[in-house]
C-alpha cells in the first residue's frame, strides 16, 4: 500500500508540472522529463528510496541515480550521482540507514550498500556476471541476489 501512495505522488507530481505548460507535448518533452520507478519504502515507514532516470538525446545516453523523500514531505534528495547506473534499491529491514542498489558505476552492475545519514558508499560484490535483485533477508544480516551461471566456464581452483 505505501509503495502503490508513493508511485502516486510521484505520478501527480508530473502531471501537475505537465499541467502549467501551455503546448503539446513533443518527443524531445517526453525524453526531456526524468523518469520515476522502483519506489522503496524504508521499514521504518519514513523515507522512500526511488530511481530517476534522465534521457540526453545529445549524447544518445540514459543515466539513472537513487533518490530519497520524506513520506512526511519535508524533502527530497539525490543519493547518488554519477554517469553509471544505480538501481533497484532495497532497504536494510531492521536499519533504515542502510540501503542496498545496484550499480554499473565500476563496469557490470553489483551491489553496493550504502549508510544514508553518512551518504558513505561501499561495493559488497564483484562477480565476473554482474549481480542484480537484492533482497535482504529479514533479519537485515544477508543480501540474496541473481547472477547468471556459466557451467561451461571453470574456476582456477578447478583448472
Amino acid at each position: 500500500m505505501k509503495k502503490r501512495l508513493v508511485v502516486v505522488f510521484l505520478l501527480m507530481l508530473s502531471v501537475l508540472a505537465m499541467a502549467n505548460s501551455k503546448h503539446i507535448l513533443t518527443v524531445d518533452d517526453l525524453f526531456a522529463m526524468g523518469r520515476v520507478g522502483s519506489p522503496e519504502v524504508s521499514a521504518d515507514g519514513k523515507w522512500a528510496a526511488y530511481t530517476v532516470t534522465e534521457y540526453s538525446m545529445a549524447d544518445n545516453k540514459s543515466s539513472r541515480d537513487i533518490w530519497l523523500t520524506a513520506l512526511d514531505g519535508s524533502g527530497v534528495r539525490q543519493l547518488t550521482q554519477n554517469s553509471a547506473a544505480d538501481f533497484s534499491p532495497a532497504w536494510n529491514p531492521t536499519d533504515s540507514n542502510e540501503l542496498a542498489f545496484i550499480s554499473t558505476r565500476d563496469g557490470s552492475a553489483q551491489i553496493y550498500l550504502m549508510k544514508i545519514k553518512t551518504a558513505e558508499i561501499r561495493q559488497l560484490t564483484t562477480i565476473s556476471t554482474g549481480a542484480s535483485g537484492p533482497l535482504w533477508s529479514p533479519d537485515g544480516t544477508a543480501i540474496a541476489f541473481v547472477s547468471d551461471v556459466y557451467p561451461e566456464l571453470k574456476t582456477d581452483a578447478e583448472n
